[in-house]
């Protein structure tokens, strides 16, 4: 048996003059598996383990590349480029002995393979990634942000073609390439820039919304002004053929919606909510996005067009004067697309630093480009010099761009406060804001009954800000979702409905002292403190409540370790704009009904060590103390007077703070205060006890 590749892929990958005159490959495909080196059968000389050793070499390469880019805060796309770079025939390439042993020209059929339907499912995860609910929250800012980021690079790099152009004698196929150089080095790819601010771990911001919403305006006006100009620049014949093309390809995207897309949210409506997909359902999905390909393929249209649609459709000298004049090009798109969205963004008072960021965030580029470059190879819309000077502009604006947004953009910035909210300076008669982090239902009970315990009253009301975490799974952006408390309960089950419900049926039972506002985060466990410290910085809240990161039973027992809050934990009590209190839920509490309706009478410990956290603590006490149902018992530990202390002042901070609480709760008789003298750690747990039995 035997297999034929095009001449134009064999060229494209193998760089070599001689193979240029071939009119096709024959190679045995017989020839899969190797028995072994002890059976006197070379492995290189098989399609398995020649592929095997291929992918784990440019693996390997790549991931040692981005090692040492490290301290240089590189993103990863720029070590891809640069390991095809040492791969290519710049560098390994070289080698006669490398390229005949382990990139022989017969292995591209089955690289060549490998690599179309790895493009099309990455296109089609980044279609799944894409939210068109970003489209809601276009306004004129990021309208603006969006079409001044293609248009004024688009009209600066057109004006330099021209001028270049009729200045310079250029060959012929470099001035025939730099118009589409003008134009492609100019349009945006909204994945590249969800896939870098995912990165760069800021795609919870602000920032980061406002610039996929104005990626995405982008990546629109400038598909329309491609297709425009390619319109522009073909034969009559070319036109009808290029119109017909349009029209299979939205014939192709309707079918995708309204056939394929039903079919795949039955699937989804059938498996249990909260379970992960079942195994004939995620092959249903792979064999749609096979035959969306093949569509495409058989109607003309190129192969990834189909997998894409469909995962939108689903929900969650003359060398010399060349490569100055491209590489001129291509620098001058970076430069109007900073110049468009930073010009944009100051007009609208984005802070300077953010401007700048911005501007150059405008200017990423990844896999998208590369494709779309190669794309435009193949169809001798550039040569292939115009091709490797935009992939090495593509390294320079990465490599250079990237340490300069995390240098100008830290998200953590914001929520450094001059006056830092805490529970100790609040005053009585103010209003209590608390943010409550909840990751599941477990909790509830316990999170409500404490609420319930901070005594809320109409002298000092409680304002909850509920925030339902959900981890991020298979979309680019995340979400932030706010739930209103007059809607009715939808027909569709969602993970925070329950806990929403709960929480909507203490407000409904506290007689207007408590309000809440529920909301549900849906990020990257490592960017969920962005949602958690700035949903705590807008809504000015004295108090963060999180869970604590392990399950901890009625009798003591350590559960399960939840690696997701741990990080989301460390994290805020790093940024947080107020207090933060760990919740440790013994589950003891199973019901959500208030300990102000129950004839039952509970004991709060406040355990006073002294220090910043300590007040807190003591200031939280201090406001239980005063709801009917609680006793208050505060035990503080004094140092031996043989122990010396080099930190006087701290103490005598804690002793003007104990006096103060000791002189607000005089006449309470639901308050205790007890002092103990000890010497050291074992010492204090010895006190805490003794005193086991008899709180």
């Amino acid at each position: 048996m035997a297999s034929t590749m095009k001449p134009d892929d064999i060229t494209v990958h193998a760089g070599k003059a001689p193979f240029d005159k071939f009119t096709s490959l024959c190679t045995t495909v017989d020839k899969i598996h190797s028995e072994g080196l002890f059976h006197d059968s070379n492995p290189l000389h098989f399609s398995m383990p020649l592929i095997l050793l291929q992918v784990s070499l440019a693996t390997g390469l790549i991931l040692f590349t981005k090692l040492l880019l490290k301290p240089l805060n590189q993103p990863i796309v720029v070590s891809q480029i640069l390991g095809g770079i040492i791969f290519g025939p710049s560098f390994l390439g070289r080698n006669s002995w490398f390229i005949s042993q382990l990139f022989p020209l017969r292995s591209f059929i089955l690289i060549d393979i490998i690599s179309s339907f790895g493009f099309m499912f990455y296109l089609f995860l980044v279609g799944v990634q894409m939210d068109l609910c970003l489209l809601k929250t276009i306004n004129k800012k990021t309208f603006a942000l969006g079409f001044f980021s293609v248009a004024v690079p688009m009209l600066l790099t057109l004006t330099c073609t021209y001028v270049i152009m009729s200045a310079i004698n250029l060959e012929s196929k470099i001035a025939l390439s730099l118009p589409v150089v003008s134009q492609i080095e100019s349009v945006l790819a909204f994945p590249s820039i969800a896939y870098f601010l995912t990165e760069l771990k800021i795609i919870n911001s602000e920032f980061a919304r406002i610039a996929l919403a104005s990626s995405m305006i982008s990546g629109m006006f400038g598909v329309c002004v491609v297709t425009l100009t390619f319109l522009g620049h073909e034969t009559p014949g070319g036109k009808q053929i290029f119109l017909s093309t349009i029209f299979i390809s939205i014939v192709v995207g309707v079918v995708i919606a309204f056939v394929i897309r039903p079919v795949v949210f039955y699937i989804i409506r059938r498996n249990p909510m909260g379970e992960p997909l079942k195994e004939t359902y995620v092959i249903v999905v792979f064999v749609a996005v096979l035959v969306s390909g093949f569509c495409c393929q058989a109607a003309g249209l190129n192969i990834y067009y189909g997998p894409l649609v469909l995962g939108i459709t689903i929900p969650p000298g003359p060398p010399f004067q060349n490569y100055l004049a491209v590489q001129f090009i291509a620098l001058v798109a970076a430069f109007g697309k900073f110049l468009g969205a930073f010009m944009i963004s100051f007009y609208c008072n984005m802070p300077l630093k953010d401007a700048m960021a911005l501007g150059l965030v405008m200017n990423v580029q990844g896999v998208i480009e590369l494709d779309m470059f190669e794309m435009m190879e193949r169809n001798k819309k550039i040569d292939n010099e115009a091709f490797v000077i935009m992939c090495i502009s593509m390294v320079i604006v990465m490599g250079a761009i990237t340490p300069m947004i995390k240098y100008l953009f830290d998200p953590s910035r914001r929520y450094m406060v001059y006056k830092r909210r805490t529970m100790m300076h609040l005053r009585p008669d103010s209003e209590l804001r608390i943010l409550v982090c909840i990751h599941d239902q477990e909790n509830v009970p316990t999170i409500i009954n404490l609420l319930e315990a901070l005594n809320p009253s109409k002298r000092s009301p409680l304002s909850i800000y509920l925030l339902h975490l959900i981890e991020l799974v298979g979309r680019a952006n995340p979400l932030l979702i706010t739930h209103k408390l007059t809607k009715r309960p939808s027909s569709k089950a969602s993970p925070s409905e329950p806990i929403v419900n709960a929480f909507r049926y203490y407000e409904h039972s506290s007689h207007g002292l408590v309000t809440v506002f529920p909301f549900t985060a849906i990020s990257h466990c490592k960017t969920m403190h962005d949602d958690v410290c700035s949903l705590a910085l807008d809504k000015r809240t004295s108090l963060i409540i999180v869970p604590f990161y392990k399950d901890i039973h009625a009798n003591g027992a350590m559960g399960s370790h939840k690696k997701t809050i741990r990080i989301l934990n460390n994290n805020v009590l790093d940024k947080a704009p107020c207090s933060i209190a760990i919740l440790v839920d013994h589950g003891n509490q199973k019901t959500t009904r208030p300990i102000l309706t129950t004839w039952s009478s509970y004991r709060v410990v406040v355990l006073f060590l002294g220090g910043a956290d300590d007040w807190e603590a003591l200031a939280l006490g201090a406001r239980m103390a005063g709801h009917p149902n609680i006793s208050l018992t505060v035990i503080r530990f004094l140092e031996n007077e043989s122990v010396t202390s080099g930190n006087e002042e701290e103490r005598k901070l804690d002793s003007e703070v104990v006096s103060e609480f000791r002189l607000s709760m005089a006449g309470n008789y639901h308050v205790m205060y007890i002092e103990e003298v000890v010497t050291d750690g074992m010492g204090t747990i010895s006190v805490i006890r003794s005193m086991e039995n008899k709180l």
